[in-house]
């Protein structure tokens, strides 16, 4: 769990809450407590809970020793920084990219500057996650603090999560909770509106809330205004600025908010800083509408972040990395290198170098945080989106799309389908164009985590599949069908190959390789001999790979069979320094199988042995 160094006990409940996955619903069921009861815990609207409450929300959040702690010590000393856990002394890379120090951004920071002198009054922050959005609101607001600038803040969660109007709702919550009673009646006058909002206003006596109803479209308007009152009433010299972060969250009820601010005349200037992730919005989100109409209007700028420029993510690694690693000439390459200018990626590589996941080399495995980050944006995407991500990590960084439409197409993947799926995928910010007719992933680790997870699920089947066909082989061996045997050990010779563990196969095919002298020969000997040398190629034996492969064309010839070598034109895995152009086996004449035979069907078998040993 990510926590701040000082949070009110609501504010750590709510977050504990979301670290967990629940809705206030779900938390209340499991804790025995009602759905207002938690919520006003949330909100602060309540004094600190009793003990037994305590132990009821912690047994259901399932909160650690060190989080228990936090949580009791929040509740009994309101607004006292929060207890350090033992052992937390490498912070989240989210947390970690909110107390660095700001670094680049120049156009951006332009565009903010703006906003608070005579500018628009909305600046749109958007970029996929990571990217440094929250980064950029914080130096807003410190530099509003600096210009006398009352600033409201606040951030949306998953939709499972929301409340109706939120974020703003708890931003006004977080707002007044700290005010004393005098300052909550200067600031609420003429809100009286804002109780439907904030229903917990009428119990403070400071407002009355209405004694009538109106239709539900006029009782939005009065209250709209009431928000918009209460801001020209908080508003410092300079005026407020409210700040939002993950507005893509935020629903449809809230956005109607917002622009209702916008456009409300005001006594004392308001100005909007909000950030969102672009690759969760569609063009048909109303998100997406909103923004284009503040644009349209002149009311609305947006900034559009990218990785940060080389300069910057030096300059941001400087800050990250110790002096004492400064000895390492390549050090800094290979972690910028792998970050690509992703601040979050920085970040998080340099939290896996400390505790041993990134060595010195470079070698490294993605950080657990980092990778759920990137998984849980390629599972946003549609299914058949996913399957396309998939098949273009396996074909490489460079993904040619005419190759990934034919692969596709064995997938069972129509070329429209495909097509729709590049486009969703870019969207997304997971791949980009490289190029005339061609596509590359907008980041290594993300091709890196998306095989990777591919790679997992593809070896549960693998493992299934080499436990069936042991079991076959099994029965034909007790059958004596040694011609059934050695189609399966063949079978499991290539699964060997496809997971990885040529050397495993080998231990596993090379103690029958005695018996087959014995044996009259068949196909399953050839495909046995093929199984072999495609083996003896994933561990770099390249002369025992052509010796099995020329005896797979012994076997074929003999058997009177040679479909088991490659077709012309079928591609190969070519050995270093041998095989042709492309891995490809040349054309070699398939003349044995037009129904003549003899010397010349001999010469042509064994000059496709051995371009078939070399293709391998």
């Amino acid at each position: 769990m990510t926590t701040g160094s000082a949070q009110r006990f609501g504010d750590l409940l709510r977050r504990s809450r979301l670290a967990a996955g629940l809705t206030q619903e779900e938390l209340a069921a499991q804790a025995g407590l009602s759905v207002r009861g938690l919520s006003d815990l949330e909100r602060g609207a309540r004094l600190a809970p009793r003990r037994e409450t305590l132990q009821l929300l912690a047994e259901a959040l399932q909160l650690s020793a060190a989080e228990r702690t936090r949580l009791e010590a929040a509740a009994r000393q309101r607004g006292a920084p929060a207890v350090q856990a033992a052992g937390e002394s490498l912070p989240s890379p989210q947390s970690s990219l909110s107390a660095l120090p700001f670094v680049g951004r120049a156009q951006e920071l332009a565009l903010l500057e703006q906003v608070l002198t005579d500018g628009p009054p909305v600046l749109l922050v958007a970029g996929e996650p990571g990217i440094g959005k929250s980064r950029l609101l914080q130096a807003g607001i410190q530099r509003a603090q600096a210009q006398g600038w009352t600033v409201l803040t606040g951030g949306c969660h998953r939709r499972s999560g929301q409340e109706p109007f939120a974020p703003l709702v708890g931003t006004l919550a977080d707002s007044l909770r700290p005010q004393s009673p005098n300052e909550q009646r200067l600031h609420l006058e003429g809100c009286t509106w804002l109780v439907r909002l904030l229903p917990e206003l009428a119990e403070t006596r400071v407002v009355s809330p209405p004694t009538w109803t109106l239709p539900a479209e006029q009782e939005h308007r009065l209250m709209f205004a009431a928000v918009a009152r209460y801001l020209a009433n908080v508003a410092g010299p300079a005026g407020t600025l409210l700040v939002l972060d993950d507005l893509h969250w935020a629903g449809a009820d809230a956005l109607d908010l917002l622009q209702a601010l916008v456009r409300a005349p005001a006594d004392r200037p308001l100005r909007l800083l909000v950030a969102y992730r672009d690759t969760d919005v569609t063009s048909q989100d109303p998100l997406a509408f909103l923004a284009a109409d503040l644009a349209r209007e002149g009311r609305a700028t947006r900034a559009q972040l990218s990785p940060l420029e080389g300069a910057e993510a030096t300059a941001l690694l400087a800050e990250l990395l110790p002096e004492t690693a400064d000895g390492d000439p390549h050090l800094r390459q290979q972690v910028l290198a792998r970050a690509g200018g992703v601040p979050l990626f920085l970040v998080s590589c340099v939290q896996a170098l400390f505790i041993g996941h990134l060595t010195w080399n470079g070698a490294s495995h993605v950080p657990w945080t980092l990778r759920e980050a990137i998984l849980q944006r390629v599972v946003a995407v549609p299914e058949a989106t996913q399957q396309v991500l998939r098949l273009a990590a396996v074909i490489g960084r460079r993904v040619p799309r005419i190759l990934l439409v034919a692969v596709a197409a064995r997938a069972d993947l129509a070329e429209e389908t495909v097509l729709e799926a590049l486009e969703g995928s870019g969207r997304a910010r997971l791949l980009g164009e490289a190029g005339a007719d061609a596509y590359q992933f907008t980041h290594d680790l993300i091709r890196e985590v998306v095989l990777s997870d591919l790679m997992l699920a593809l070896q549960a089947h693998y493992d299934e599949a080499l436990v069936t066909l042991e079991r076959a082989g099994e029965v034909y061996r007790m059958e004596s069908d040694l011609e059934g045997e050695l189609r399966a050990l063949a079978q499991i010779g290539r699964i060997h190959r496809w997971r990885g563990t040529s050397q495993e196969g080998l231990t596993r095919l090379l103690p029958l390789v005695h018996r087959l002298p014995k044996i009259i020969a068949s196909r399953g000997a050839a495909a046995f001999h093929v199984a072999l040398a495609y083996l003896y190629k994933g561990v770099g034996q390249y002369s025992e790979q052509l010796a099995a492969a020329e005896q797979a064309a012994a076997l074929a010839r003999a058997s009177g069979d040679d479909y088991i070598l490659p077709t012309p034109g079928a591609p190969g895995i070519g050995a270093p320094g041998v095989g042709t152009a492309g891995g490809d086996v040349p054309d070699a004449d398939r003349r044995g199988h037009s129904g003549q035979r003899g010397d010349r069907e001999s010469v042509d078998l064994n000059h496709r042995a051995r371009q078939f040993g070399r293709s391998l």
